[in-house]
């Protein structure tokens, strides 16, 4: 699906305007601020994603997605491609929780996220 990694982004970015906060210049800035929170949490979920579907997504002949790339760029097995993946989403979660206490944002937003 072309596209699709600006659906979770875009989805947050709409949920922070749906929970009621005004549209103008300086709400634009204000995301601004918490593009890496929008960022760190849209890769975590991917990368969640792929785990959870990869291997069915592979005999239907899907695009290849984290853990095959991993595996065609490294020649290493599904299992360890796997392993590397968790390792990405577990980094990934620490900078997000990181990026959760520092973020200027509404904390209903930030919990959204």
């Amino acid at each position: 699906m072309a596209g699709s990694q600006w659906v979770a982004p875009i989805a947050m970015v709409h949920a922070y305007f749906l929970q009621g906060q005004p549209i103008g210049k300086d709400s634009i800035n204000f995301l601004d601020h918490g593009s890496q929170l929008i960022y760190l949490s849209s890769v975590t979920t991917r990368l969640n994603d792929d785990l959870g579907t990869s291997k069915a997504e592979m005999k239907r002949g899907d695009v290849p997605k984290a853990i095959e790339c991993h595996m065609i760029q490294t020649g290493g097995s599904h299992e360890g491609a796997r392993e590397h993946i968790q390792g990405l989403v577990r980094d990934c979660w620490k900078k997000l929780n990181e990026e959760c206490l520092k973020c200027c944002l509404p904390k209903s937003y930030v919990e959204t996220v």
